[in-house]
């Protein structure tokens, strides 16, 4: 799930090597925290968010086959 989301950010971003996920986990939640470059913040999030939103749902679908809720941020 990581290795994905890392795969797709990398994808919409300028500065690849800037681009870290962090994965916190809990019984009932899966946190994935995406840092990157400020200046990448807007090519992520996209206009009026559907970039992100598209990428919730893959990350959610993914979550889906774990029984955790996926929760997804921008940091």
């Amino acid at each position: 799930m990581k290795e994905n989301l890392a795969f797709f950010v990398r994808e919409l971003v300028e500065d690849k090597e800037s681009v870290c996920i962090d994965l916190e986990e809990d019984r009932e939640t899966i946190t994935l925290k995406i840092r990157l470059a400020e200046k990448d913040r807007g090519a992520v999030i996209g206009v009026n968010g559907k970039r992100i939103k598209a990428l919730k749902e893959v990350i959610h679908m993914e979550g889906f086959k774990t029984g955790k809720k996926v929760r997804l941020e921008v940091i």
